[in-house]
């Protein structure tokens, strides 16, 4: 019922300035242009012509407040920017059929505007926005108009609150009367329009109506959205003619049961908030066929309130109170097609309550608490069934029984988790939506999509993290938006959405059946968070055109238009069709791990892999990944295999002294950038050297090997020298006879000067190598000179300095010839403090005391009960007796571990050898240890790194003592006998010299652990330098004359490898 059912719109808005965009530079834009013969004289506005029809601007086109369109003999169209005295300017129009309006306040001016411009014959009157303030329209409002001749009316937006009774009494012919989104706010007496057949005040404020409507010739009667209460009775008397009538969005809360029995002819019906429908409402109402009707203060609804309306064949219910329905509603509705339910509270229907719609094609049961679909054998031609926003959380597998004819199903916005193997099998759908549920990759998730045919399959927005491997031929389109899915491993073979998950890569390798396939599909990829790492590579390729399975093109068309990049944070925002193959690179990331001091990238288009180590501050050349030439698919993530043809790495802008080399990581590098570094040697290089960059260095010359390996070179042909401290004198010859040799390009040769200023390339063998003998001689002396001078200051300060010096180089290992361990601990009158839990006493004091004070060289032992001072402070105690004693004997057991002393007696004495660098601690493991018990972490991680003694050890004496402080040759003791024969002097001297050159390299060393480690005394020095290799078995006889060391632990079996002449045991806990 709009205005715009019987405008012509052949010729549109944007036709019209389409036109005046082509014509306004080919044509004059002047008054005259030709319009009419009638007003090509007097016309004050620019005017264009296009197909026999005229746009007028008036005043000008370019300042113009009215646009007129005039269509000849057909219609007038008025646009206007502004409040303008349309009357002013000068149009002739003449005979029209239409008069349309747009933004024109015409209200005091629409007579003047008819009679001044010629208008005539007019039939249809549109008018929007007639006003620009509030008005009641007036008979007045269209003299000079002939209304005789109008038959329709349009005016809507135009700010009408009222309306004169006589306001059309002269449109004598008027049939459309639509007065659309005003502010009325009472329905006129019209009855004396006869002709009349429309009436739409839809929108308005209406609250009042006559008691008779009275219009027996009215057709439609729309009264959408206002605000009316009721009617009285005879409203509709003498109506029998009124087919289409619409009151919803209304107030009306009753209705009299007789009021529609006047209206027999009525076909469709709009109502709504009724609070009851009384039985007999549509007694008289048999040729109703669209019913239309909101229940939302409905409480109950009778099950014969259909009963006469056989003829329905479009229902509509709608509601939010009523929590069942009658399972006779629509018993006689045998001619239904189309059912909708809307927003009810029921949980479930009547069994029956279909059994008789044998026509129904479409239904809608939406936003309800619908929990179960349990409605066979009574829908059998039902071709669309909506069931969205409901709260099914299943399909079974007979769904689809006895609903052959069904192409649209809507399960959209429900619970659904699980959905039956053959619950779609029976269907050739067109459309199935899934979306808004619970589906997930689990099998009662996707089985179903292997037995289901559709032609669209919607499964946006679940919990679906991969894409479904669907049979071909069975769904032809696929939706999967808005799911979890985080990489694509194959590309599906249909046509799908995958815009708007979380996938990070996307492989374009294509499954076999994929290849088979002779349609092409069609993918979104839009929206997704894509890594523009290494992976995306084969993605920008097929985006460029150089991906090089040309197949995939007439495979696949990829729709990534707004895929843009989430990594690396270099690459974020920019889309991945921008990119280009041939300019592509990505940080390389894999086993092959890059040093942390650099960063590796991967040109894939190029084939070089770049290190680039530039201005880390490196003082040495760092290790670079190893790799073969051909990097497979596991290493880079890419389709295929990817070859590396060059290795580039960048060590610029360090302090790098020297670069010798021999690095197996360097050995395929093809460009090695090494200037503006502190080099002052190169005596090696890779052997497939392209470009070589050593500039702005210290170099003074090339070692012999690297000018070997410049020569040999078959690759090199870039080479950087400039900015060095070249020594222009004999070793130079060999480097420039090579570069005039092989012709290298050397850039700013020029630059590459001596240290005295002369440029080295131009310099001739006679140049750099005269020779200056009393030169030679002053710098030779001034050596001598300054190297005797150097000797006397040490001699000087040694001798001053001479016992904290051998303190100091025992701890650091250094120039051990000069030192002895008697030496520095000649003060400390014990060679022991032993350690232990007085519930360990009996072992101490009959064992291990005996065993190490008696015999022929005793030891001087400070134990607890003899020595200690009674009274003294516990604490201080323990550091005096570890500072006065050569070494601290652990005696480690469970009784230990439980002994808060014992443990600050171990933690002292590791302290102490912490704070010298020397092996002060001796372990005997006595009884069996659970590591678990050990709670104490520097007591646990020394034994994890260190060795110990076992007190069952068969030679456990005899590793002991040579782990304590070793006893001088008897030849210098004071009770020396002087009757030994001279081969046991001889002999004592050789294990004297012997004991001291072990105590020099061992006992005395520096930890080969961290320094948080207490250093290890061991009974074989060599065992702690070199571990040669672990074994897990025990071998009688041991390889090269050394022999297994067996852990006795019998929770953790480990055996190490000692150099030894002896069988011997020992032990490591971890």
């Amino acid at each position: 019922f709009r205005n715009y059912q019987k405008m012509d719109t052949s010729y549109t808005k944007c036709q019209i300035l389409f036109s005046f965009v082509i014509l306004q530079g080919s044509m004059a834009l002047v008054a005259t242009t030709d319009l009419s013969n009638s007003h090509k004289q007097n016309s004050r506005c620019d005017v264009t012509s296009l197909n026999m029809e005229d746009t007028i601007f008036c005043p000008s086109l370019r300042e113009y407040v009215a646009e007129i369109t005039l269509r000849f003999g057909s219609k007038i169209m008025i646009t206007c920017n502004d409040d303008v005295r349309l009357a002013n300017f000068q149009v002739n129009v003449g005979e029209v059929h239409n008069f349309d309006s747009k933004d024109c306040n015409l209200v005091d001016q629409l007579g003047e505007i008819f009679t001044k411009w010629n208008i005539k014959g007019v039939a249809e009157l549109t008018f929007d926005k007639f006003s620009y303030k509030e008005f009641v329209l007036q008979k007045r409002q269209f003299e000079n108009v002939n209304v005789s001749e109008v038959r329709a009316i349009y005016m809507h937006r135009s700010n009408m609150i009222g309306i004169d009774a006589d306001t059309f009494r002269n449109f004598i012919n008027l049939e459309t009367i639509s007065l659309r989104w005003n502010s009325i706010t009472t329905f006129p007496d019209l009855s004396y329009l006869r002709k009349v057949k429309v009436i739409d005040f839809s929108s308005n404020k209406i609250t009042t109506v006559p008691d008779q409507l009275n219009l027996p010739s009215l057709r439609t009667l729309l009264l959408t959205a206002n605000q009316l209460i009721t009617f009285n009775e005879p409203f509709f008397a003498n109506m029998s003619a009124l087919s289409a009538l619409e009151l919803r969005n209304n107030n009306i809360k009753y209705l009299p049961e007789k009021l529609l029995h006047p209206l027999t002819g009525l076909k469709a019906l709009g109502l709504c908030d009724l609070i009851e429908i009384p039985n007999g409402f549509f007694k008289t109402n048999q040729a109703l066929n669209r019913l239309m009707f909101y229940s939302g203060n409905l409480s109950s609804i009778s099950e014969n309130v259909f009963l006469n309306l056989s003829n329905l064949t479009v229902l509509s219910l709608t509601g939010t109170s009523l929590e069942t329905l009658p399972e006779n509603l629509f018993v006689n509705q045998m001619n239904l097609r189309e059912l909708r339910l809307q927003n009810y509270r029921f949980e479930a229907l009547p069994a029956n309550i279909f059994r008789n719609l044998q026509s129904l094609e479409f239904l809608q049961i939406f936003g309800t608490q619908l929990q179960k679909w349990h409605f066979p054998n009574q829908l059998h031609r039902l071709k669309t069934l909506d069931l969205s926003l409901n709260q099914l959380t299943g399909i079974q597998s007979n769904f689809s029984d006895n609903m052959p004819r069904l192409e649209q199903l809507g399960l959209s916005g429900n619970k659904i988790s699980y959905i039956g193997e053959t619950a779609f099998k029976n269907f050739r759908l067109k459309k199935l939506n899934l979306s808004y549920n619970s589906l997930s990759d689990n099998a009662v998730g996707t089985t179903f999509m292997n037995q289901t045919n559709t032609d669209e399959l919607n499964l946006a927005h679940n919990a679906y993290e991969s894409v479904p491997h669907i049979h071909q031929g069975r769904i032809k389109q696929l939706n999967m938006e808005y799911n979890k899915i985080r990489r694509i491993d194959t590309l599906p073979s249909i046509s799908c959405d995958l815009s708007h998950n979380a996938i990070k890569s996307i492989s374009l390798s294509m499954s076999n059946q994929f290849q088979a396939m002779g349609n092409k599909v069609n993918i979104k990829i839009n929206a997704n968070p894509i890594d523009c790492g290494c992976d995306v590579f084969p993605l920008v390729q097929y985006f460029d055109g150089s991906y090089s399975n040309k197949n995939i093109y007439q495979k696949v068309s990829l729709d990534g238009t707004r895929l843009k990049c989430h990594g690396p944070e270099n690459m974020t925002g920019i889309t991945v069709k921008s990119m280009k193959s041939d300019t592509f690179s990505c940080v390389y990331k894999d086993t092959y791990s890059c040093s942390e001091e650099c960063s590796c990238q991967l040109h894939p288009h190029q084939q070089i892999f770049s290190v680039t180590c530039s201005g880390r501050n490196l003082s040495a050349s760092p290790v670079i990944p190893q790799f073969t030439s051909k990097m497979h698919k596991y290493a880079t993530g890419f389709d295929s295999m990817f070859t590396i043809n060059k290795l580039v790495v960048d060590l610029s802008n360090n302090s790098i002294r020297n670069f010798t080399g021999r690095d197996s990581s360097y050995v395929n590098v093809s460009e090695l950038n090494l200037s503006d570094n502190e080099l002052d040697l190169v005596d090696w290089l890779p052997p497939k050297l392209e470009v070589l960059r050593l500039n702005d260095n210290k170099l003074q010359n090339l070692g012999y090997e690297a000018i070997v390996a410049l020569n040999e070179s078959k690759t090199l042909r870039n080479l950087t020298l400039h900015r060095n401290l070249w020594n222009c004198d004999c070793e130079l010859l060999n480097f420039t006879d090579l570069v005039r040799t092989r012709y290298l390009k050397i850039p700013f040769e020029d630059s590459i000067l001596c240290a005295d200023g002369r440029k080295a390339m131009k310099l001739l063998e006679d140049d750099l190598c005269s020779f200056d003998n009393r030169t030679s001689l002053i710098v030779i002396g001034v050596c001598i000179f300054i190297l005797f001078l150097l000797s006397s200051i040490a001699t000087v300060l040694f001798k001053k300095h001479e016992q904290r010096l051998k303190v100091w180089m025992y701890g650091k290992s250094y120039l051990m010839h000069f030192v002895r361990e008697n030496d520095l601990d000649k003060d400390k009158p014990y060679d022991a403090f032993v350690s232990f839990s007085h519930e360990d006493e009996n072992f101490v004091g009959k064992e291990l005391v005996p065993l190490l004070e008696n015999g022929p060289d005793p030891y001087k032992l400070c134990i607890h009960a003899r020595d200690w001072i009674v009274g003294e402070h516990i604490d201080k105690q323990i550091v005096d007796s570890v500072e006065k004693s050569r070494r601290t004997i652990v005696v480690l057991s469970q009784h230990f571990l439980r002994s808060e002393w014992a443990i600050m007696e171990f933690k002292t004495a590791h302290e102490q050898a912490m704070r010298e660098g020397r092996h002060r601690l001796i372990v005997i493991l006595y009884g069996d240890i659970d590591s678990k018990s050990i709670q104490d972490e520097n007591l646990q991680h020394y034994l994890t790194t260190n060795t110990y003694l076992e007190w069952r050890d068969p030679s456990f004496s005899e590793k002991l003592k040579s782990a304590l402080p070793h006893k001088k040759d008897k030849k210098n003791a004071k009770n020396e006998d002087s009757s030994k024969n001279k081969n046991t002097k001889l002999m004592n001297k050789k294990v004297e010299h012997i004991m001291l050159n072990i105590d020099k390299m061992d006992l005395i060393n520096s930890p080969m652990t961290p320094d948080v480690i207490t250093p290890a005394v061991s009974l074989d020095p060599l065992l702690i330098r070199n571990r040669v290799f672990q074994s897990n078995s025990y071998a009688e006889t041991s390889p090269a004359g050394c022999e297994f060391v067996a852990n006795s632990v019998h929770q953790y079996k480990t055996f190490e490898l000692v150099p030894t002449t002896e069988k011997v045991y020992t032990h490591r806990l971890f």
